[in-house]
């Protein structure tokens, strides 16, 4: 659907994820650059005036050691009861299993055959839940070198990754779905080696 907008010159704005694999990524690419029209991803979170405001004094940040990304995810149920909202199954069980075909044809593209758990972990807490915040340690420190490991329980409920940089740094990404939390919370931070104290560089919540 990008692409075809592309292609008949419109300018896109698209919902995250923009894609599953880099081979869709590259055809979204160049469709961009031959309509020359704008392409812009969802990530609301570059904008957001907690992270403008920091990220010039993270980038200013000297001797930094670590990176500590944290992120508490509620139930959809805490964020929506409170409003007046209807769903309706009206999407033809034909239809939702070809849809579902294919994302899973895209995502073993991407990953190979994969359990449950793992298009869990891809497909939801990566390119659903974490997108964002991936977003933001790459537009303040580049792309690692090297994942570490990473580790996922809870039935994919809970997550840790460690990630190292060329220059040393360590960045540590978790993720935990708590069921009963009122509400979304996630924080940023980077922590200087010369001190014991953490510096906060991001910290939002939202009801």
């Amino acid at each position: 659907m990008i692409v075809d907008a592309l292609r008949a010159g419109k300018h896109v704005f698209a919902e995250k994820p923009i894609c599953y694999t880099l081979r869709e990524a590259d055809e979204i690419l160049a469709a961009q650059a031959r309509a020359g029209a704008v392409c812009m991803i969802a990530y609301m979170k570059r904008y957001d005036p907690a992270f403008r405001y920091a990220a010039p004094l993270i980038e200013r940040l000297p001797d930094l050691q670590a990176i500590d990304i944290t992120v508490l995810h509620p139930s959809e149920a805490n964020q929506t009861a409170h409003h007046d909202l209807r769903r309706f199954a009206d999407v033809p069980a034909d239809a939702r299993a070809r849809l579902r075909a294919d994302q899973d044809r895209l995502i073993r593209e991407a990953i190979g055959d994969f359990t449950a758990l793992e298009r869990r972990v891809f497909a939801g807490n990566l390119l659903s839940t974490l997108v964002h915040d991936i977003n933001l340690l790459r537009r303040l420190s580049g792309d690692p070198v090297e994942v570490l490991f990473t580790d996922v329980w809870a039935g994919g409920d809970s997550m840790t990754t460690f990630l190292r940089y060329a220059s040393g740094v360590r960045a540590t990404i978790n993720l935990h779905y708590l069921r009963d939390l009122a509400d979304y919370e996630d924080a940023t931070c980077r922590r200087k080696c010369s001190s014991k104290a953490w510096r906060t560089g991001i910290l939002s919540r939202s009801a």
